[in-house]
């Protein structure tokens, strides 16, 4: 992301488009011991987000037939749906 963002201002860089950069950049990043710096409500879109996860079920949840090689990470446990 910080390249990206530092390459779009660049007058020579190759690339098609207009020269552009940022005002500002957010990182989104999961750390649980660090209070956010900003917060955005997003509650109205709970059901929607909920939908779109059900349609790749596969992804998000260890098959029972797999389970012993299934690799446990946070999409894969209940805090995260």
């Amino acid at each position: 992301m910080t390249t990206a963002v530092f390459k779009s201002g660049l007058r020579k860089y190759d690339a098609p488009g207009e020269v552009w950069r940022p005002d500002w950049v957010c990182y989104y990043f999961i750390n649980d011991a660090v209070p956010p710096s900003l917060v955005v409500d997003v509650s109205e879109d709970y059901d929607t987000k909920r939908r779109a996860l059900d349609c790749h079920r596969s992804q998000f949840a260890q098959d029972a037939e797999d389970a012993e090689d299934a690799v446990t990470t946070r999409l894969t446990t209940r805090r995260f749906r």
